[in-house]
């Protein structure tokens, strides 16, 4: 007896590069399509995970709209001619961006952008079982103008981070079945944030596809020819991902004459990596610091690692150290909330505070022992 297909929408910046974007893949490419079918909306088509989705996954044509409505400081003159036919969308843009600069806070600034005109944004007319705001900031859209059954929202890292106005957001989350959070720690701040929406949030970790990360092994890796331990984090250049520090600890560990290179992989968005080469070069440690840059496959180079570090001083839950612990690799965190729910320290890895001189001592007994 045939069954009819259950309809799922999923809403999402992005399949560029980021642990939010690798859980998106993780997500589509875990669905049977055999009985779902899924219509992907993403506000950015250019993503380097696109070419790993399964294509059965229907990409819907992009909306303008998801772009402008989020305020995108870096692309003012595009937004602004997409919206010069509608002086009603432009007077709110111009309203809300410079709300958002000058009270320094544009995750606020993009609420009130989707209070003002969620209404004015076409509605989807296909009817689904499903809805996901998946990343978390299409809340509004889904709610007003996806016809669903059922609809859900991602929190995905510590949710005071966020900067949200609390009371704006209470008023959307309220109406969403389920809110999914990607760890114990984060839907315990969640529930301590909202204790009203405790009934609705619930712990959905990321999907890691051990055998897709498999898959990529054999591709480009280091080609330094280097023969000691290497150390990599797999990371957006930012300064919220403890670069600073890490250069700190690599200058202690240097001075100690112990023998390694310490390899930064991953893309510059924030045009940080500028401000981290020059501590990098008042440091001397650029025969140890290496800064990679971009590589659309991080698999082989988290494979030829020998200990994984990552100094963040918040995540949601890490896609890259579930990864990590997929590979079996050895792996030092910086004690953010919400490392203990991926590393149980001494046991499949290393929990430190973030102070360079602890991490020093760690990382040295990581290095003296593991060579």
């Amino acid at each position: 007896m045939n069954t009819e297909k259950r309809k799922v929408f999923v809403c999402a910046l992005s399949l560029g590069i980021g642990g939010v974007e690798k859980a998106l893949l993780g997500l589509l490419n875990s669905y049977d399509y055999n009985e779902v079918d899924v219509d992907l909306l993403l506000a950015n088509h250019d993503g380097e995970y696109i070419k790993y989705l399964k294509p059965q996954v229907n990409i819907l044509p992009k909306n303008d709209f998801l772009s402008w409505v989020l305020l995108p400081k870096g692309h003012i003159i595009k937004s602004v001619c997409q919206l010069v036919f509608n002086p009603y969308q432009l007077w709110c843009f111009v309203k809300n961006i410079t709300w958002g600069v000058y009270h320094k806070n544009m995750a606020q600034a993009r609420q009130r952008m989707w209070r003002d005109v969620v209404d004015t944004l076409p509605h989807l007319k296909t009817k689904y079982d499903e809805a996901f705001d998946f990343s978390g900031l299409f809340r509004s859209y889904v709610l007003e103008c996806v016809n669903a059954k059922k609809k859900y929202t991602w929190i995905h890292s510590d949710y005071n981070v966020y900067g949200y106005d609390k009371s704006i957001d209470y008023v959307l989350l309220n109406q969403f079945d389920k809110i999914y959070c990607v760890s114990e720690t984060c839907k315990t701040i969640f529930d301590n944030v909202y204790p009203l929406l405790s009934n609705k949030s619930e712990v959905k970790q990321n999907i890691v596809d051990i055998n897709f990360i498999e898959s990529q092994l054999n591709g480009k890796s280091f080609e330094d020819g280097y023969k000691g331990v290497r150390l990599l984090d797999v990371t957006r250049i930012d300064p919220n991902k403890g670069l600073d520090i890490a250069v700190k600890v690599c200058k202690l560990l240097k001075e100690k004459g112990l023998d390694f290179r310490w390899y930064i992989l991953g893309n510059d968005p924030l045009g940080y990596r500028k401000e981290l080469e020059n501590l990098i070069h008042q440091y001397e440690v650029e025969d140890r610091f290496i800064l990679l840059g971009f590589a659309s496959n991080p698999y082989p180079f988290m494979n030829d690692a020998n200990i994984i570090v990552h100094f963040s001083r918040f995540e949601g839950r890490s896609v890259f150290i579930d990864e990590a612990l997929a590979l079996k690799k050895p792996i030092l965190l910086t004690n953010y909330p919400t490392a203990k729910d991926q590393i149980k320290n001494g046991v499949n890895g290393w929990i430190c505070e973030f102070d360079e001189n602890e991490l020093c001592e760690k990382l040295s007994y990581v290095l003296i022992n593991i060579q």
